[in-house]
């Protein structure tokens, strides 16, 4: 891997063979632990970095996070709504502790599966209070916290290709029709990939 790209452990396997072309902050899909510091590299001028709330629940683009309950995988980013013990919840990839208890559940990030794993006195969130993001795909966000995404309406904020690049609102994708990606970007692993992941690009 070059230098000038960073690559989510998450998706290592995948992003080697198409090109290296995906790059976060650590702390899976679209964020790192406390420690690290918000990512502003290649944002325009006066670009707006505000955290702005739509509505409650998963929204029109399906952006719960971890540890919320669902009914769909539509629902949830990372499109897996996961159930164990008879408990529906959205799962997201990981590999910190940090992404799957952002929100407060009783999430660990099992590492051999990459995915969060429930801890005794686990009770799925209630969705309705989850407040999504009102900002589009494509306008710029800023990602290197737990819970950055939120102010995307699809709850995911990822960076792809070169590291001068900046972060941008995505959201979950799947087969479905009526979940699918807009034109220039194909559904990968779940979520909204630039048909050419190592371009370069600005937001809006």
């Amino acid at each position: 891997m070059g230098s000038d790209v960073r690559v989510a452990t998450v998706v290592i396997a995948w992003v080697c063979v198409s090109g290296c072309g995906f790059r976060t902050l650590g702390g899976g899909d679209d964020g790192g632990g406390p420690g690290n510091p918000v990512d502003l590299a290649g944002l325009p001028p006066g670009s707006d970095l505000s955290m702005p709330t739509g509505g409650t629940g998963p929204g029109p683009r399906g952006a719960l996070p971890a540890g919320f309950c669902c009914t769909a995988n539509t629902e949830c980013r990372s499109r897996v709504c996961s159930t164990v013990a008879g408990v529906s919840f959205c799962n997201d990839e990981c590999h910190t502790n940090d992404l799957c208890a952002a929100h407060g559940a009783a999430l660990i990030c099992d590492l051999s599966s990459e995915r969060c794993q429930p801890v005794t006195g686990f009770a799925c969130l209630d969705p309705q209070t989850y407040h999504y993001g009102t900002k589009p795909f494509g306008a710029c966000c800023a990602s290197g916290f737990t819970t950055s995404g939120e102010e995307c309406l699809g709850g995911l904020c990822n960076a792809t290709g070169p590291i001068s690049n900046p972060f941008r609102c995505t959201q979950g994708c799947s087969a479905s029709a009526s979940d699918a990606c807009p034109s220039g970007f194909s559904c990968m692993i779940g979520w909204c990939w630039p048909n050419d992941p190592n371009s370069t690009y600005t937001c809006q």
